[in-house]
């Protein structure tokens, strides 16, 4: 009959999708065995030297490309990655930002293989956390036992599907007697009741094998008659409908076999659209709802059976679970999404097209880019979106862009423009690349990337202006890389000042000519600027010159989220001439301009932090107030000049006393003091006070002129173990007193208060 020819043809056609099913586990094996072979490889690897050299292994893993790897990575606990490589790491785009080719680099991986990931494991603790892409076919295939038997099910299936086309053929050749009644009803009626339970032995007619054949192979059978009622299932009908034999047998097809849709509304079943039609039925997914109320996922199609004379007796429907392939199916779509998503979110333009230069896919940046919409690009060439140079110029192919070119072929190659919708053009930045024909037999494709140039091309002609400014700017300007803080600008004043060429700087960062402060402020400061506290930060240091020596700055340094990648900039001005004038005025506020002692401010500092250490220590603290006798008479005699040599004379011999340890200052005119700390009595005092007296009244001789002069002194000793606190104006006026009565005594002398108040008791010495 010709139903068993449909028949053998749908199993043929079958059993060839089983084969094709088979080679893609095949190969899913395959995958798993090299990850078995890079485990025990890495494993030895590990055990042997440890992590020393594994990057070069890794590498040579990679590139050696006898498992079929595209990328390996390996981490130990904690998560730092020891050793990393891919198959695109060379991958080099010139005029596009490095940030960019690591995207493509990466949409490259993903789009080789999935990403696996396996743990690398010692005594029962992890030693490493190994993730690795692996190309699709790349790696030796294996056997196994379910890969050979879906292959022997799929020859079965065809040897099958051969014997019933046999059956066929012979019963369409053989003449057949016209049936003894025409009432088919009652013929399957009968042929029902005579028809023997499968619970008897199977047969071993051709049809009982086919039976066999069906059974074993997982597709459901429903035959049914011309009043679409059922004549016989068999057993993997029974298990996907929920449906005995005994129970189907004589029911319409619809009460047994419930196909639905994907919002659950019932299907017509392919028998009864077969019977109806008389003709065959496209294969069909749907879902199946069993007798228990549980679904499957099926695809049915249905064949019209017809007798010798070309009359429809029936139908045989076909149909198997098809869960698994749906759920790998399933997974495809969303890894396509997936991938898709990830070009879609590309910041360049992303075009594939076939040898004729005609495009298949367009990202959804290149149809912005474009003006167009994205199925609008499908099926346009690339002569109509790029016509220069590749419409007005037929010996330049899209293929020369490619990214292996060397810069010296790229720079030969005439610039590209882009053709919008609207007819405005602009300048594209192209690179290409050809991916190799699949194993199944596809075309090979071009892979072309387009950046707009114009922003790129407006900031250049910026650049140009704003570096002339940049360099002839009297400032040092640092331009600094975010994270790595290596230097990627440097103007001309600070490889001036700093005695450095930009290529030495290009090494550097910030904290390797900085000084005089700490590391930790400076990673403060970036952090507030990266995290948005502030937008400038101030601070002064000194920065190293190439000679080691050192000039102060004052550094004002800024960020910018707006470079790709961002930056931080610096502005440094040399402060050493205001250092200087500082350091003067601060020496001006503290020191006497004459003789370069310390002034009356500095000194009643001074005595304040005298008198708390006398108190802290429990010592004695001599303050020495003095005046040149009879000063006035060397001014109106020899003149201020020589008056002024007089006090600069007495400041020098002044100084011997310093540099012993104690303190002195002039206070105005011809009026000095001096502190002597530490004293243990009145004895040590006075021998001071006569030391010091011997050294003012020596004779001074300014140019010819030999000038003699006296010192009276008043001396008031604060002791600080007996005493309570004073202020330092008070004892400073107990010497003044003091000063007073040995002026008043006949000069040249000293008056000394030992611990006691003026008016208690007075002391005077003559020399």
């Amino acid at each position: 009959m010709l139903a068993w020819l449909v028949v053998g043809l749908v199993l043929l056609l079958w059993g060839l999708a089983v084969l094709v099913q088979a080679g893609r586990l095949q190969a899913a094996l395959g995958t798993e065995q090299a990850e078995r072979q890079l485990r025990g490889a890495l494993e030895a690897r590990l055990a042997a030297e440890g992590s020393d050299g594994l990057q070069a292994y890794v590498r040579a893993l990679v590139t050696r490309g006898a498992m079929g790897l595209r990328y390996l990575s390996i981490r130990v606990p904690g998560g730092t990655k020891v050793a990393e490589a891919g198959a695109y790491d060379d991958l080099s785009v010139p005029m596009i930002s490095p940030v960019y080719v690591e995207r493509l680099r990466a949409l490259m991986l993903e789009q080789s293989g999935e990403r696996r990931r396996f743990d690398l494991r010692r005594d029962g603790r992890e030693v490493a956390r190994v993730e690795y892409i692996a190309a699709t076919g790349a790696v030796q295939a294996v056997r196994t036992d379910a890969v050979s038997q879906l292959q022997l099910q799929g020859w079965l299936q065809i040897v099958a599907g051969a014997l019933l086309l046999g059956i066929g053929a012979w019963t369409v050749m053989r003449p057949m007697p016209p049936p003894a009644t025409s009432d088919l009803k009652e013929r399957v009626r009968g042929e029902r009741v005579n028809a023997p339970r499968r619970s008897g032995p199977e047969p071993a007619s051709l049809e009982g094998r086919a039976a066999q054949a069906l059974d074993r192979l997982q597709r459901g059978v429903i035959i049914v008659d011309a009043d679409i009622r059922i004549r016989d299932i068999n057993h993997v009908a029974e298990q996907l409908t929920g449906w005995s034999r005994d129970d189907a047998v004589g029911r319409l097809v619809y009460s047994v076999f419930h196909p639905l849709a994907d919002d659950d509304q019932p299907l017509t079943t392919p028998a009864e659209t077969a019977v109806r039609e008389r003709c065959e039925t496209p294969a069909q997914e749907c879902r199946l709802r069993a007798r228990d109320g549980s679904i499957h996922h099926v695809e049915m199609v249905a064949a019209v059976l017809e007798n010798s004379a070309g009359q429809a007796e029936g139908a045989v429907l076909f149909f198997h679970d098809i869960g698994e392939r749906r759920e790998s199916v399933e997974r495809l779509r969303a890894d396509a999404r997936r991938t898709q998503d990830i070009v879609d979110h590309l910041d360049e333009g992303v075009l594939t097209t076939d040898e004729a230069g005609v495009i298949t896919f367009a990202n959804a940046r290149a149809a912005r880019m474009f003006g167009y919409r994205r199925e609008e690009l499908v099926g346009a060439t690339v002569t109509k979106l790029m016509p220069v140079p590749f419409l007005n110029m037929p010996d330049v192919r899209v293929s020369d862009y490619s990214d292996y070119s060397d810069s010296q072929t790229r720079g030969r190659l005439p610039r590209v423009v882009g053709w919008r919708r609207d007819a405005t053009t602009f300048p594209v930045d192209l690179q290409t690349q050809t991916l190799a024909a699949t194993e199944d037999g596809d075309a090979p494709q071009q892979v072309l990337v387009l950046r707009d140039l114009t922003q790129q091309l407006r900031k250049d002609n910026l650049s140009l202006r704003m570096g002339r400014l940049f360099d002839h700017a009297a400032e040092e300007i640092y331009v600094f890389d975010a994270q790595s803080l290596y230097f990627t600008e440097v103007n001309r004043a600070a490889q001036r000042n700093l005695q450095m060429e930009d290529g030495q700087l290009a090494r550097m960062t910030p904290a390797m000519i900085t000084e005089g402060i700490e590391a930790e402020a400076l990673q403060d400061y970036y952090l507030r600027l990266r995290s948005g506290q502030t937008e400038h930060v101030h601070y002064r240091a000194r920065h190293r010159r190439a000679d080691g020596s050192g000039y102060p700055v004052e550094v004002r340094l800024s960020y910018s989220r707006a470079e790709e990648p961002p930056v931080f900039m610096a502005m440094a001005t040399d402060c050493s001439e205001r250092e200087s004038a500082e350091a003067r005025l601060a020496r001006q506020a503290m020191q006497d301009d004459l003789t370069g002692l310390a002034n009356r401010p500095s000194a009643m500092n001074a005595l304040r932090e005298h008198l708390r250490s006398a108190v802290q220590r429990g010592e004695d603290l001599a303050v020495i107030f003095f005046d040149l006798d009879h000063f006035k008479r060397v001014n109106d005699r020899y003149g201020h000049e020589t008056g002024d040599a007089v006090l600069r004379e007495v400041a020098q011999r002044l100084d011997t006393i310093v540099r012993e340890g104690h303190f002195a200052a002039r206070l105005s005119g011809d009026e000095f003091v001096v502190f002597f700390a530490g004293s243990s009595g009145r004895d040590q005092v006075e021998a001071f006070s006569d030391r010091l007296r011997g050294l003012l009244n020596a004779p001074i001789v300014v140019g010819e002129q030999r000038v003699g002069i006296t010192a009276s002194l008043g001396v008031a000793v604060f002791r600080g173990a007996a005493q309570d606190p004073v202020e330092p104006g008070d004892i400073l006026s107990q010497a003044d007193r003091a000063m007073y009565l040995a002026k008043k005594a006949g000069r040249d002398r000293a008056h000394i208060y030992y611990g006691e108040e003026p008016a208690q008791g007075e002391q005077q010495r003559k020399a």
